[in-house]
């Protein structure tokens, strides 16, 4: 194997890499510390020392090193450090740890199905179901065409807990918990009916919404674990003060400050009965497609409308901008809550000569598609109830216009805050329109977590549970088999490897140079991960056999593809004759 020597490093570093290449990791790791010590930020170097320690079966101290380096590496060599470091977790079994780069190795160009399949193969070695099934659905969005996927998703929807959604009523939003639930979960929905939640054979229930169904499972709590997700709007509501707090295992609000301040004044000891997480509200970006925008004239909002979302005063801001650009249109979507407000509304659009300024537009069937000949998003509510909405118009290249509620500056960005009608006028006449820096924006604020992680993440919790409870009134079998991932032996006690057994090293991440003779690429197909016996022998007998022939068919494939990523791995080894992939560089 040859390495590409850098010119800018000492004849130290470059005779550590010579070392390394000739596979001698003992003196290159020694002289490369050496090295480090005079230059302990040099994330190139600390690079190359963690894949040394890898290639020697240290995996645990390449994870440091790695860590390392991720911390003050940037532009290509992050790129080659994050793929390092994952595929170094991955070997040593950390697959939660793994998973946790992946948006940022998606933005650097880095993460492949291949890498996303082995994570879930790890994961469904631990029993780590939620996991597996995560990195599984992700593994589809990148590569739809892989049909294997799909019973295994079956297969392991079939070992999780049943999921009840619940809600006093139907509505987009607990349509979409619902919907993303059910790709996870066997879920069903019960809407205002407690009698049939009673009959249900779920173990995890989900409330969303303070009101009736929450009161009531509360006080009539069946066998499982609850979840109740509370909107920003929600802690305003003076039920809350009648839920029995201690039924609930956790309590998920969507709101900042502001609603956390509102939750403990209305249930002052409610951290003492139940786990409260702070999210943001329901929103999956992916679920919204980007238009390029130039700067226009239309505005949009979007109830549904009452006093909260409060149209009045975006009518009136719309007047005063009416009366300095007569070019601009607003359009309201959404069904009115109480019909003294929509009768305000359009008495006031009559008196102050806005027909044919502003519309009202209803109820619309597909919000995407109403808003694509759309260039501003207004948002007049004098709380964060709807703010999912602004963020799905940033996510389509809207630029929003938001009114000053309570704690406005959590939610977004200065920038486009108005409290006045003046400031209303001064963000939509503004020449400054960058359409992608919307976008930008709030794909930014969703990487640092969002609603859907937080609420997957208690779920899987609850799960572990529900796994823990079972296994201490009987003994079940454990999902983990040795084609899944093999057993880790802790770092300290391995004794190094011959070199020719050496494990495999990183291999080049995707769009880094390379040479090709020096590097094993994987087939195109991706390996796909094995799913363990255990889910089939524990299937209940009139599932039996439909679950057998699909994980029968599914194994069958997955072993074809094994075979085919051997076959082109004895091939790449009989090839070279130091360590099977080199340095990524």
């Amino acid at each position: 194997m040859e390495i590409i020597m850098s010119q800018t490093k000492s004849p130290m570093y470059q005779q550590a890499l010579s070392l390394a290449e000739a596979g001698q990791h003992e003196q290159a790791l020694r002289l490369i510390r050496s090295y480090l010590q005079a230059n302990p930020n040099d994330p190139e170097a600390l690079n190359d020392a963690g894949t040394i320690l890898f290639c020697m079966n240290r995996g645990q101290e390449a994870i440091e090193v790695l860590e390392k380096a991720r911390a003050c590496a940037e532009g290509d060599i992050l790129s080659q450090v994050l793929w390092n470091l994952c595929e170094t977790y991955l070997q040593e079994g950390h697959p939660a740890e793994a998973a946790a780069l992946f948006d940022t190795m998606e933005q650097h160009g880095v993460l492949n199905v291949d890498v996303l399949n082995r994570a879930a193969n790890v994961f469904l070695g631990r029993d780590a179901l939620g996991g597996a099934i995560e990195c599984l659905l992700r593994s589809l969005r990148q590569a739809p065409e892989q049909e294997i996927l799909h019973p295994m998703f079956e297969i392991i929807r079939s070992k999780r807990p049943v999921v009840a959604v619940t809600a006093d009523a139907d509505s987009p939003a607990v349509r979409q918990i619902y919907e993303h639930l059910n790709l996870r979960f066997r879920t069903h929905l019960t809407v205002a009916d407690p009698r049939q939640l009673a009959q249900s054979n779920a173990t995890l229930f989900v409330i969303v919404g303070a009101g009736q169904m929450l009161q009531q499972l509360s006080m009539n709590k069946p066998t499982g674990r609850t979840i109740a997700i509370l909107s920003a709007q929600d802690v305003y509501n003076p039920i809350l003060k009648s839920i029995s707090w201690n039924t609930i295992d956790q309590v998920m609000v969507c709101g900042t400050s502001e609603q956390a301040d509102m939750l403990t004044e209305q249930i002052p000891d409610i951290h003492k009965k139940t786990h409260v997480q702070m999210t943001d509200e329901p929103l999956d970006i992916q679920d919204w497609t980007f238009v390029q925008r130039s700067r226009g004239k239309r505005i949009a909002a979007v109830g549904p409308f009452n006093a909260c979302n409060n149209p009045m005063f975006l009518i009136q801001c719309m007047q005063k901008l009416n009366y300095l650009d007569r070019d601009y249109r607003l359009y309201l979507a959404g069904e009115f809550q109480d019909k003294a407000i929509e009768r305000y509304c359009r008495n006031a659009v009559s008196r102050m000569n806005l027909e044919g300024v502003v519309f009202f537009d209803g109820t619309v069937s597909n919000l995407q598609s109403w808003l694509r000949d759309k260039h501003y998003f207004a948002h007049g509510s004098i709380s964060p109830a709807g703010m999912h909405k602004v963020w799905a118009a940033m996510a389509c290249g809207l630029k929003p216009v938001v009114h000053g509620f309570a704690s406005v500056e959590e939610w977004m960005d200065p920038r486009y805050i108005f409290m006045i009608a003046e400031e209303f006028c001064a963000i939509t006449q503004s020449a400054d329109y960058q359409s992608g820096q919307y976008r930008q924006w709030i794909e930014a604020r969703y990487s640092q977590g969002n609603f859907y992680k937080t609420l997957n993440t208690a779920l899987s919790k609850l799960e572990r549970q529900i796994q823990l409870s079972r296994a201490m009134s009987q003994p079940r079998e454990s999902c983990h088999t040795s084609a899944a991932v093999d057993p880790v032996t802790p770092a300290a006690s391995v004794t190094p490897r011959p070199y020719t057994q050496a494990p495999a090293m990183p291999i080049q991440p995707p769009k880094m140079p390379a040479q090709p003779q020096q590097i094993w690429t994987p087939p195109a197909a991706p390996e796909m991960p094995v799913v363990p016996q255990s889910f089939v022998t524990e299937t209940p007998q009139a599932d039996r056999r439909s679950i057998n022939d699909i994980a029968e068919n599914a194994l069958k494939a997955s072993q074809r593809l094994r075979e085919m990523l051997n076959e082109a791995q004895e091939q790449a080894n009989s090839s070279q004759e130091n360590c099977s992939v080199p340095f990524v560089r």
